[in-house]
C-alpha cells in the first residue's frame, strides 16, 4: 500500500513540474546565442569552382562551437572542411570557406550550421541556408525572317523591307 502511494505522490510532483515548466502551446522556443550567415557567388556556373562562406558569431562565450556544412548530393568539396571544432569569444567573428562545384543545372540548397555545448546537456544552435539556382541555358535568339511586302504605286511596283 505504501508502494502505491509513493507512486501516486511521484506521479503528481512529476506532473506539477510538468506542468509548471513546461513551454506553451505556441510559445517561441529560445534562440541560440549565435549569429549565422551562409554567402555564395551570385551567377555560379556548372563545373567551375566557387567559394562558400559561413559567418559565425557567438553571443556569449563558446569553449565548445561545433560548424557543420552540408552541401546536396553530388556537389563536390574542392577545398575546405565540411566540420570545425574549436572555441570562440564573445562578439568574436570568424568566417569558415569551402569551395565547391556544382555538377548540373538545378537548384541545389546549401546549410551550414553552428551549435555551441552550454553543458553536456544543453547544446543551441543556429542554422542558415543558400539555394543556389543554375537554370538551363537559354538558346540564342533567333532574329525574325525579313519580311518583304511588294505592292503597287501608281510610278510602279515597290518593295519594302
Amino acid at each position: 500500500m505504501q508502494a502505491i502511494y509513493r507512486l501516486k505522490v511521484t506521479l503528481l510532483f512529476l506532473l506539477v513540474c510538468l506542468l509548471h515548466f513546461a513551454v506553451p502551446v505556441g510559445a517561441t522556443p529560445p534562440t541560440a546565442p549565435i549569429n549565422v550567415r551562409l554567402t555564395g557567388p551570385e551567377h555560379p556556373q556548372v563545373g567551375i569552382p566557387f567559394l562558400v562562406t559561413f559567418s559565425v558569431t557567438p553571443l556569449i562565450d563558446a569553449p565548445q562551437i561545433r560548424i557543420i556544412f552540408k552541401f546536396p548530393e553530388g556537389v563536390d568539396v574542392v577545398e575546405g572542411s565540411t566540420e570545425h571544432l574549436l572555441s570562440m569569444e564573445k562578439g568574436e567573428t570568424k568566417e569558415f570557406e569551402i569551395t565547391v562545384v556544382i555538377p548540373a543545372v538545378g537548384r541545389y540548397q546549401f546549410i551550414a550550421g553552428a551549435s555551441i555545448e552550454i553543458d553536456p546537456a544543453t547544446k543551441l544552435g543556429a542554422n542558415t541556408d543558400l539555394i543556389i539556382e543554375i537554370p538551363a541555358p537559354q538558346p540564342p535568339a533567333q532574329q525574325s525572317p525579313k519580311i518583304r511586302e511588294r505592292f503597287k504605286t501608281k510610278e510602279g511596283e515597290s518593295v519594302m523591307e
